[in-house]
């Protein structure tokens, strides 16, 4: 069981994995297609499965994800059946132009409020996402942050 499935294109892969890392260091388990699945197992399986295992949904919202709808539109659906929070992160897209290119999307997210990448990046909103894990009742990991670092900063051997 992750804390945090996060749901995005292949195209926006890199944004996929600076989120894990950032949410991993702030003691959040994640499960992301790049790094979790697994070899010869159907992707559709995979994802259901993270999906009712997780405890919220971070769906990344992009001019990518818009055009590859279908590919998100499984998991947008998956969370909502499943009951799981949705945090939206936009990049380079405002609330507005999501909710008109992708109306079910905005229906299913309800009033959720979603938050934008700005200019500094993923690690600019990271406090932000973990508040909003926090607000929902996710707390961090204490043991996962704590053996992040370490393995961020190794012990020398003496």
């Amino acid at each position: 069981m992750s804390d945090v499935f996060i749901s995005y294109v292949e195209e926006d892969s890199s944004l996929a994995v600076e989120l894990a890392q950032g949410l991993k260091q702030l003691g959040y388990s994640t499960w992301y297609y790049g790094e979790d699945s697994i070899p010869g197992v159907k992707y559709l399986l995979q994802t259901r499965e993270a999906i009712e295992s997780c405890r919220a949904v971070v769906l990344v919202i992009s001019e990518n994800s818009l055009s590859k709808a279908k590919q998100v539109d499984l998991e947008v659906v998956r969370t909502l059946e499943c009951g799981k929070a949705f945090l939206p992160v936009l990049v380079n897209i405002t609330w507005n132009e999501f909710q008109k290119r992708q109306p079910s999307w905005g229906q299913a997210l309800g009033g959720t409020v979603g938050i934008s990448v700005p200019s500094q990046g993923i690690s600019a909103i990271l406090p932000r996402l973990a508040a909003g894990l926090k607000a929902l009742g996710i707390p961090p990991q204490e043991n996962q942050a704590a053996s992040q670092i370490t393995r961020s900063y190794p012990l020398p051997l003496a």
